[in-house]
């Protein structure tokens, strides 16, 4: 936990965690008056001001599957009435708003298929696979449809390793980011639109989509960012002045229309206003400027500041001034000099 108002880091310590065990997050939010986690050891619940109350563990046991533990929880979503569903890697459980945990679906499947979960307006879940395709769950009638892609329709899911799903901003529209390309699907009617991006693309295989606030559409590959504006039937690749092993890791959006692009190579800013593009690179003296710019995940803290994970630590950057404020962590919190953050949110405190 960072205050940005002291500086200061407190790290998490509870009786409700194993002692010196390092473990990772893949996942955090807020739901209702509790912070949500999912971790390696299972689903850690905390209070607001990050106070751990509760590890939910599926198992009693430790039981390694696949090199990964059977507790592991990967991802999950929220629904309207404030259940949490998520998903370990071959099962999906309902920790409810009553606070009781029940296991939703095990698909019959003898692998660790589930990657991914993402829940609609009606509050029905779907979840990505490792090579399964796209399940979609109706939590009305407990009933299961499987989506998988075929070489021989253009109308069908696009492949079958699905990487993550997003859910449209205003229409009932889920994109699948997959190891071919991704695929639009209108849940209206649920038919898909294949996008095979190996034609405007070295690389297939796609990590993140993106919808912004004028319902443009972003993706990235290893080979680049690509962008669509509303309306538009194809996406032109946003030439980054970044070489093919970095990477693009987080995307958000300010209030005059700025996307920012956490990369392994700095900030960039793209206008929408515009279509210009701006690179932020952070030097500070003393400072491995390397490690500083790896950016992991970025945030706005209020409408003029925006709060960076770096390797060095948590940036201040001032979007008006291009001030950046490096709040580094003690030296025995670093491994080979560097501290890695997976997930962020903000607090009501503003605690990070």
């Amino acid at each position: 936990k960072f205050i940005p108002s002291t500086k200061e880091y407190i790290e998490i310590e509870s009786s409700v965690l194993p002692t010196n065990r390092a473990f990772t997050v893949y996942k955090i939010a807020k739901r209702n008056d509790f912070i949500f986690a999912a971790t390696s050891l299972g689903l850690l619940k905390l209070t607001l001001d990050g106070v751990p109350i509760e590890l939910i563990r599926v198992s009693s046991n430790s039981e390694i599957i696949d090199r990964r533990n059977v507790n592991s929880v990967f991802d999950f979503d929220i629904n309207g009435r404030g259940d949490l569903f998520f998903i370990t890697a071959q099962t999906v459980y309902k920790y409810d708003h009553k606070s009781e945990l029940s296991t939703i679906y095990q698909p019959d499947i003898d692998s660790n298929i589930l990657s991914s979960i993402t829940i609609d307006w009606e509050n029905n879940l779907w979840l990505g696979t490792n090579g399964s395709g796209l399940l979609h769950y109706d939590i009305l009638n407990e009933k299961i449809d499987t989506y998988k892609a075929n070489n021989t329709s253009k109308f069908a899911l696009i492949d079958n390793s699905i990487n993550d799903i997003t859910i449209s901003l205003t229409q009932p529209v889920l994109w699948i980011a997959t190891k071919s390309g991704f695929s639009k699907l209108d849940l209206t009617n649920e038919k898909f639109n294949q996008v095979d991006v190996s034609d405007i693309s070295g690389s297939a295989n796609v990590f993140l989509v993106h919808q912004d606030s004028d319902l443009g559409m972003w993706f990235w590959t290893l080979d680049g960012l690509y962008y669509k504006k509303r309306g538009n039937d194809r996406y032109t690749r946003i030439n980054l002045p970044i070489s093919s092993l970095e990477v693009l890791n987080a995307i958000t959006e300010d209030e005059k229309k700025n996307i920012w692009l956490s990369t392994s190579n700095g900030l960039y800013c793209y206008s929408l206003i515009t279509n210009k593009i701006d690179h932020v690179y952070f030097e500070i003296k003393g400072i491995d400027s390397k490690t500083l710019n790896i950016i992991t995940s970025a945030k706005r803290l209020n409408s003029n500041e925006l709060i960076l994970c770096t390797f060095k630590g948590i940036v201040i950057y001032n979007i008006n001034t291009k001030k950046q404020i490096l709040h580094p962590l003690k030296e025995s919190d670093y491994i080979n000099n560097r501290f890695f953050f997976s997930e962020m949110i903000i607090a009501k405190d503003s605690s990070i």
